[in-house]
C-alpha cells in the first residue's frame, strides 16, 4: 500500500464488513510513522473505519473514492472523531444510504461514502445526501437499486425534499458528527387539519342517534319481556 500513498486518481471499493480485526495491532505500533492513523487508530470494532482511511490515504490531491460501507459508519458513537475528521479536512462530497438485502453475502442496510480530496467551490463546507432507501424494487428476496434517481440528483446537485440535500458542517456538528442521512433527509408528515367546530357537530349527531337506538331498542326489550 505504501508505494501508492497519495498517487491514486480514483477508488471504488467495497471493503469487507464485520472483521474482527483488520491488523489492529500493527496499526497502533505504526501509529506515528503511517499517515493513515493521523486522526487515530479505529477500534477493532470499527474496522471499516480503517478501510476508509486507507483509502482516503491512497487518494492523490484530486483523488476521488466511492466506498460501500455498513450503515452504522455514518452514526456510531466509536467512529464518531474520525468522521469528525474527515468532515473537518472537507473530504466527504457526498453520501447515499442504500436499503438492507442488497448483495448475497450480507442482507445489512448500506451506504456509499463519496470522498473528494479537492471538491468543489459549490460542494466545499457541506456534504451532498441522498436518502435512497425506498428507490428500490424487489426481484426475489434481493432489492434493486432504480439508480437512475440517485445518479442524476448527484450530478446536478438536485435538491428534492425527503430524497436529496446538502447538510452543512455546522449542522452536522451540532448532530455530533452523526451522519445519519434520514436524520437531514426526510419526507415531512403531513399533518391534518381538523375541524373542531364540525367535528363536535358530528359528535353531537353520533351521540342524539346513539341515544334514540338505545330507547328504541328499550322498547323492543319492554314488549319482549312483555310477551
Amino acid at each position: 500500500i505504501g508505494q501508492y500513498k497519495n498517487l491514486v486518481d480514483y477508488i471504488v471499493a467495497n471493503p469487507p464488513y464485520g472483521t474482527k480485526d483488520y491488523g489492529f495491532d500493527f496499526a497502533t505500533s505504526n501509529k506515528n510513522t503511517d499517515s493513515r492513523w493521523q486522526w487515530g487508530v479505529p477500534s477493532k470494532q470499527e474496522g471499516e473505519l480503517a478501510f476508509l482511511l486507507t483509502i482516503r490515504d491512497l487518494l492523490n490531491e484530486q483523488g476521488r473514492a466511492v466506498v460501500v460501507m455498513p450503515l452504522g459508519t455514518l452514526f456510531r458513537d466509536g467512529g464518531s472523531d474520525i468522521r469528525q475528521k474527515l468532515i473537518e479536512e472537507d473530504c466527504v462530497e457526498g453520501i447515499v444510504t442504500l436499503p438492507a438485502n442488497m448483495f448475497l453475502t450480507t442482507s445489512i442496510p448500506v451506504c456509499l461514502w463519496i470522498l473528494n480530496r479537492k471538491k468543489k467551490e459549490a460542494d466545499k463546507g457541506k456534504i451532498f445526501m441522498i436518502n435512497a432507501t425506498d428507490d428500490f424494487v424487489k426481484e426475489g428476496k434481493f432489492n434493486k437499486w432504480n439508480d437512475q434517481n440517485a445518479i442524476n440528483a448527484y450530478l446536478a446537485r438536485k435538491t428534492n425534499t425527503g430524497f436529496s440535500d446538502y447538510v452543512d458542517h455546522k449542522t452536522i456538528a451540532e448532530n455530533g458528527y452523526n451522519l445519519s442521512v434520514s436524520r437531514y433527509v426526510y419526507k415531512e408528515e403531513v399533518k391534518e387539519v381538523i375541524d373542531l367546530p364540525k367535528l363536535i357537530q358530528e359528535t353531537d349527531q353520533l351521540m342524539q342517534t346513539i341515544s334514540k337506538d338505545m330507547k328504541d331498542m328499550s322498547d323492543v326489550l319492554k314488549q319482549i319481556i312483555a310477551i
